[in-house]
């Protein structure tokens, strides 16, 4: 998504975890590298209530000059950007992370759901927030966010979804040949 244009975008972050929470971690057994805290950063456009910009990975300086980064880039023009501090300005971002723990058992306290993997968990974050912009009519907006924000003009559905998945995904390479084990 490039272009967007907005007046006002919130900022925030959630937390989750992947595979262990950090207080366990050193305690699994084969715990990944990225096992523990993970924080998803989304932006969002107060108006049109559209996801602009969305990152997984840890909460440090770092995350963040890179996820500003991002939204720089997909925004036409310049904004009024709020981020944590006053509970008035932050309303759509946090009913956003209200969506996602109703939504997503991997962001649903106390749960048995989280993701063993860190790249399944931000498949699963974008495969949300592709729902939520393109596919979920907004209660208060009657469309889409991305209907609202001009990105489209029609209402899509998991098909359309399903389609951008089939398109991107590299064709299977044909196997070599079989070579038979020989057991000693």
């Amino acid at each position: 998504m490039r272009e967007v244009k907005a007046s006002v975008i919130q900022c925030d972050e959630i937390w989750s975890f992947t595979y262990a929470k950090q207080k366990n971690v050193h305690h699994a057994k084969d715990a990944p590298e990225f096992a523990g805290d993970t924080w998803t950063w989304a932006a969002i456009d107060s108006d049109s209530k559209l996801i602009v910009s969305y990152m997984v990975g840890g909460r440090d300086s770092g995350y963040a000059i890179e996820f500003m980064d991002d939204l720089r880039a997909r925004l036409a023009n310049r904004v009024q950007l709020t981020t944590d501090g006053h509970k008035a300005y932050l309303e759509a971002v946090e009913r956003q992370n209200l969506t996602m723990r109703m939504h997503m058992r991997q962001f649903t306290r106390l749960t048995n759901g989280f993701s063993k993997k860190v790249e399944n968990h931000a498949y699963a974050v974008a495969l949300h927030f592709m729902y939520y912009n393109f596919v979920r009519v907004h209660q208060t907006l009657k469309v889409t966010p991305a209907m609202e924000a001009g990105l489209t003009d029609r209402l899509w559905d998991i098909a359309d979804l399903v389609e951008l998945i089939d398109a991107n995904e590299e064709a299977p390479k044909k196997r070599g040949p079989y070579k038979k084990r020989i057991s000693k």
